[in-house]
């Protein structure tokens, strides 16, 4: 029976092809053909079916569609980005790679980077994104051209700049929630060898959570809120022949709440242990958080990219770079829990103790390229690169906040130095016609110096000095590929690659450098005339050393970062798309994903010996976790959508439903019940009216209002003992009016 479901299965399948092929030969008839997407992804430009990288690339038109905002926005839609919020900082993972350490000492494993421009802090990953030329999801590691910490791979994003075309537009969208978002941009050719364009966002909406704890009678506080604005204003130029460059400015403000964390006290079994069940969490839009969070967060970034290409032998020299300023003002109620100090016969999270936290990184970049002509037995680049970032850290937990008797509970004060140098090259090999060898090293240099001190007041302890010295690592990674070109629209091609990331400095120890290496070999493919597109790839990661985050109260600061000994991680990824004559274009996404902790002992997560609900210790009392799953790497991601367009004599109606349904999600090495997330889907849909130079609209994501957790843990910093939660965006609709004029 078994043989023969299979065979009926494959039947059917085959037939579904079968049927596919056929609309798709109609479509090509009629002349309609897939858009040829151009990427950066090697930096230099080319298009998507040519890069032998796994990637997904959405266009401006896409993003708009879609509504992509931010990349929270972003990952609802693609099959191998997972957001963590991470107790109110963002992180991403890419094949399993991620970090959960968000402090000052931490580095992206996931970076982002806007026109080539990088930050170190999680922070920054909640910006907002406007006025979008592209964006590039590259699966890692990239550790050759990008470098440092790009061990799962990196989100390349593209800003629109100026052309010599007058252009105008701009939107606005109202929504539930009291949504408010408006878009607008001017490009002005000012000259043949001067362009200018504006570009501006605001967005704005109430709170998604409600705060249930109202103390003064007040109107309850809203958290998950937006209040966000931000303005660009970028200019390019051509004065003479073989220059170019652009400069821009770009300012955002974000306020409001921001993220909230729904905190329930440790359920205490009678062996004195915590259940790891997961507790009843209630009303997910509704619940205490005892205290007025809030986040004031204004950044300054200028960035800069000139280009030369008079160098004989057809080279290019290209220096690009800029300086980012960037300060976070950010309060919560305190986490610290100190039974001595709560209040008689009440709550044990009173009175309330805010925990405010100021950072103020101030981040540079600068890389100076040379490439050969694109034409050529050997083409290549290489270049030299420099990072470095500044940071201040005041942060402190306040006991009888607003009163005479106010004292830090605890304070942090802290001065990190981050520096990192790079020097890179990758050639192509072009062997025949149709078959390139790929090859590139890249070495770097980093060190971290971090001052500071640590202090209990409360307690009588004095400012003291914490985890004070210098990290410095170094490595040499590097990549080899195969790519040959079976048609002029059959790309296939093996690779191997490594990455790294930084080790680092901390307040119980030092953390040692992580290190990936990753082989892939995949296929890209375009058939029926540009109408049909299935792109995979299989890969394998040798992953060793991970940093891991891991709360404890053996530390006074309550946490510390321990390297795991190995990882596995191997998976399959595809993406299909189909253009149907008359009917519309489906697409679908999809990641296979096992990813698993060869080697890894941590102490318990409560940091308390005896209290381990642990299967298997070592001699000295620490979980064994071989097997675990690792992190934010669910096993099966799956990304669908449809889309069709009715042409009338009117005007176009636009339609596309999608879904992304995401498996079990573990937000812990211990991969406890208390800490995970199981399987859920979201559904989105976008009905759009477009007629000459305008269109109106209607946007809708979770469509059925799927409750689920972007971020769980089991908390002791500073004598806590509790479960935190924090919760993926609810159902939110609205409209959306365009305006486009050229």
């Amino acid at each position: 029976m078994r043989i023969q479901h299979a065979l009926f299965v494959m039947g059917t399948i085959g037939m579904a092809a079968m049927h596919v092929a056929r609309a798709a030969e109609e479509a090509a008839a009629s002349g309609e053909a897939l858009q040829e997407i151009v990427v950066t992804a090697q930096k230099r430009e080319g298009t998507e079916q040519k890069t032998p990288i796994s990637m997904n690339v959405y266009t401006g038109a896409e993003i708009s569609q879609k509504d992509i905002v931010d990349l929270q926005s972003l990952t609802q839609t693609d099959p191998n980005l997972v957001f963590n919020r991470n107790g109110g900082e963002a992180t991403l993972a890419v094949r399993g790679v991620t970090t959960n350490n968000t402090t000052e000492i931490g580095n992206p494993a996931v970076p982002v980077g806007v026109d080539n421009f990088f930050v170190n802090r999680a922070q920054a990953l909640d910006s907002m994104l406007f006025d979008v030329e592209r964006i590039e999801v590259l699966l890692g590691p990239q550790g050759t051209l990008f470098g440092r910490s790009s061990v799962g791979g990196l989100v390349n994003i593209t800003t629109n700049k100026p052309t010599k075309d007058f252009e105008a537009g701009g939107s606005l969208e109202l929504g539930n929630y009291e949504a408010v978002n408006a878009t607008g941009m001017l490009n002005l050719p000012v000259n043949d060898w001067l362009q200018l364009r504006v570009a501006v966002s605001s967005r704005n909406h109430q709170g998604y959570r409600t705060d249930t704890y109202d103390a003064l009678g007040s109107l309850p506080d809203r958290g998950d809120d937006e209040d966000s604005h931000a303005g660009r204003v970028t200019a390019a130029f051509e004065p003479v022949d073989h220059f170019k460059g652009w400069v821009n400015f770009q300012e955002e403000t974000q306020g409001g709440t921001g993220a909230v964390i729904q905190g329930i006290p440790f359920v205490t079994l009678a062996d004195g242990d915590i259940s790891r069940q997961k507790p009843n969490l209630g009303n997910s839009d509704a619940f205490a958080w005892y205290g007025q969070p809030f986040q004031r967060i204004t950044d300054k970034v200028s960035k800069w990219n000139f280009a030369y290409d008079g160098i004989p032998g057809g080279i290019t020299a290209m220096y690009l770079g800029g300086y980012d300023s960037y300060d976070w003002r950010h309060s919560t109620a305190s986490l610290s829990f100190f039974p001595e100090l709560a209040t008689p016969g009440g709550n044990v999270f009173l009175p309330i103790r805010p925990y405010i936290q100021t950072e103020e990184p101030v981040t540079q970049n600068h890389e100076l390229r040379l490439t050969s002509s694109p034409d050529g037995f050997l083409t290549w680049q290489g270049g030299l690169y420099y990072f470095k970032e500044d940071n201040h850290l005041n942060s402190q937990g306040i006991e009888n906040p607003g009163t005479p008797g106010a004292v830090p509970l605890l304070q942090f004060i802290y001065a990190v130095k981050t520096e990192s140098k790079a020097a890179y090259a990758q050639g192509d090999l072009h062997v025949t016609d149709a078959s390139q060898l790929t090859f590139g090293v890249r070495y770097s240099k980093d060190d971290t110096t971090r001052s500071g001190t640590f202090a209990l007041p409360v307690f009588g302890v004095p400012a003291g000095p914490n985890g004070d010295g210098t990290y410095s690592s170094d490595k040499a990674t590097w990549h080899v590929g195969y790519n040959y070109d079976l048609t002029p629209s059959n790309l296939l091609y093996a690779k191997v690659d490594t990455g790294y990331k930084p080790g680092g400095i901390e307040s119980c120890g030092s953390f040692a450098s992580e290190n990936v290496t990753t082989g892939e070999a995949g296929s890209k493919n375009r058939w029926a005339a540009n109408t049909m597109q299935l792109n995979a790839a299989v890969f394998y990661s040798d992953y060793k050393d991970q940093q891991i985050d891991q709360f404890t109260s053996t530390c006074p600061t309550g946490s510390v970062t321990t390297n795991a000994g190995k990882s596995k991680i191997y998976g399959l990824e595809s993406d299909f798309k189909v253009l149907i004559d008359q009917i519309g274009t489906a697409d679908v996404g999809l990641s296979l994903l096992h990813a698993t902790y060869s080697q890894l002992s941590l102490p318990p997560s409560n940091g308390t010996p005896g209290l381990q609900s642990c299967a298997r210790t070592d001699a000295l009392g620490n979980c064994i976790l071989d097997g675990n799953t690792m992190i934010q790497s669910p096993k099966v991601v799956v990304s669908a959508g449809f889309d069709h367009v009715w042409n009338t004599s009117s005007g176009d109606v636009d339609a596309r439903i999608e879904g992304r349904y995401t498996g079990k999600v573990y937000f812990d090495p211990f991969n406890y019940n208390d800490t995970t997330q199981s399987a859920y889907t979201l559904l989105n849909a976008y009905v759009s009216y477009k007629r000459d130079n305008w269109s109106v609209g209607f946007y809708g994501r979770n469509l059925t209002n799927k409750t689920y957790l972007n971020y769980a843990a089991e908390t002791t910093t500073g004598g806590a003992a509790e479960y935190d939660y924090s919760y993926g965006d609810p159902r939110v609709f609205g409209v959306r009016f365009d305006a486009h004029v050229k």
